[in-house]
């Protein structure tokens, strides 16, 4: 019987000579062991981290949303678009501990193109509609996100579909301003990266003091700005603002070397090298009319070449930008400036 085999069995075990008892036993203490290591790396055992919590099997402090905006067609360079996306953006952001998610929100885009893109990373929503200018698909595309998830996202990251991204992107994130580009800018330290116009070294000349006109392309937004920053029609009802989250309002004239702007009525009157007929001007105009707090920060990515019928201005993103040119921008008649 089976009770017969067992007693059978420690008789044997007491009548072994005691060294190859000793052996015995530490093969069963090995072979425990190495059972243990191998639940725990298949994953049936929870592994504590330094960001997990009792109980839990994963915890992320922070989640990211990537929103990638635009109407590239063209599927070489969407699968070359993601896949540097996937590289220098997502990856960078999981290696520190984000959650990140994806979404596309574009017009027509092609099921061998999805595949493609499905391919090199993991995309969690698509959304597709058409709109009628690259403000009113960010904002339909904010509004859909939103309804996908319940929670709000620590950050929002905008980013083109036709930008080839050459460099991983600058962390740390801040939570009291918008981090983008500058399309004009002036009393500021800056380097090509953060100028989004490579031909001029600071943009549309600025001949007051404490300009920014706000680059178009590419943004990381912290929960605090993001309804003012994608809808159109922001109110005080679509605000998501946290009254625990400390935003920066002084003028950054002294930190951040000239690079951190308040947005507001002082930008508003006196600027006059925001162009307001651009789409840059009429973002920049936008952030200013709800006083959001923006960081000139470098980007280092160039845009895919237009298409042939595309608009000539385009050849000017596919410039590589460099991050070792540092200068002084400043007014107009400020003999700092360097040209």
């Amino acid at each position: 019987s089976k009770r017969r085999s067992l007693h059978i069995q420690r008789q044997h075990i007491m009548k072994m000579n005691p060294n190859v008892f000793v052996l015995f036993m530490c093969a069963v203490v090995v072979s425990f062991v190495l059972t243990f290591m191998t639940w725990e790396n298949d994953g049936d055992l929870p592994r504590l981290s330094s960001t997990a919590l009792p109980g839990s099997r994963e915890y992320h402090p922070k989640s990211v949303g990537v929103l990638v905006v635009g109407n590239e067609q063209r599927e070489e360079v969407l699968a070359t678009a993601f896949k540097s996306l996937g590289q220098h953006v997502i990856l960078p952001l999981e290696r520190t501990g984000f959650e990140v998610y994806v979404a596309v929100c574009t017009s027509g885009m092609q099921k061998s193109a999805k595949v493609a893109v499905q391919g090199l990373l993991r995309v969690d929503h698509y959304f597709d509609f058409k709109a009628s200018n690259q403000f009113h698909r960010a904002d339909q595309c904010y509004r859909h996100v939103k309804r996908m998830r319940e929670k709000n996202f620590s950050y929002l990251i905008k980013a083109r579909p036709d930008a080839f991204w050459l460099g991983d992107i600058f962390q740390p994130f801040r939570e009291d301003a918008v981090m983008l580009r500058a399309r004009a800018i002036s009393d500021a330290r800056i380097n090509s990266q953060h100028n989004s116009w490579v031909p001029n070294k600071c943009g549309v000349r600025c001949k007051e003091p404490r300009c920014l006109m706000t680059d178009d392309a590419v943004a990381v937004v912290p929960e605090r700005w993001q309804s003012q920053y994608f809808l159109l029609n922001f109110s005080s009802a679509d605000s998501d603002r946290h009254d625990n989250v400390q935003t920066q309002r002084a003028d950054g004239h002294e930190r951040d070397e000239g690079r951190l702007f308040l947005l507001g009525e002082q930008s508003k009157k006196n600027c006059t090298c925001v162009q307001k007929g651009w789409n840059e001007g009429r973002l920049t105009m936008r952030l200013v009319k709800h006083s959001v707090t923006a960081l000139v920060s470098p980007f280092h990515f160039v845009l895919a070449p237009p298409n042939p019928k595309g608009s000539p201005w385009r050849q000017q993103g596919t410039h590589v930008h460099n991050d070792t040119d540092w200068r002084w921008c400043g007014p107009l008649s400020d003999s700092r400036l360097l040209t």
